[in-house]
């Protein structure tokens, strides 16, 4: 019994945001298209290693991540504490001016 009164109350919430044009955080945080990686997503901007999630999300394994960022920025010319944004498709972005400085991809 305590379970369907759980249910309706979760229902009639969710039926509630279902009219709003954003959902209160940390409720249904995850989307249908959430697996879907864009050029637009910003997966990594900070931290000196790449993130297990960004890994993840590039389908890369450690070892893949850590030569194609390496390769790109040795070919670059940048320091190895250079940390700019990792995209959705691999792209490294320039934090300051905002241009595409490569692809990871480009470097496996």
């Amino acid at each position: 019994m305590v379970g369907a009164k759980v249910g309706k109350m979760l229902f009639g919430k969710v039926a509630g945001w279902l009219g709003k044009r954003t959902v209160p955080s940390g409720v249904l945080t995850r989307s249908v298209g959430a697996e879907i990686n864009t050029a637009e997503q910003v997966l990594q901007s900070r931290g000196k290693t790449l993130q297990k999630a960004t890994l993840k999300a590039l389908k890369l394994t450690k070892e893949q991540g850590k030569k194609a960022i390496e390769g790109l920025k040795s070919e670059l010319g940048l320091r190895s504490d250079f940390h700019g944004k990792i995209m959705g498709n691999g792209d490294l972005v320039h934090p300051g001016t905002k241009e595409v400085l490569g692809n990871l991809f480009d470097y496996l």
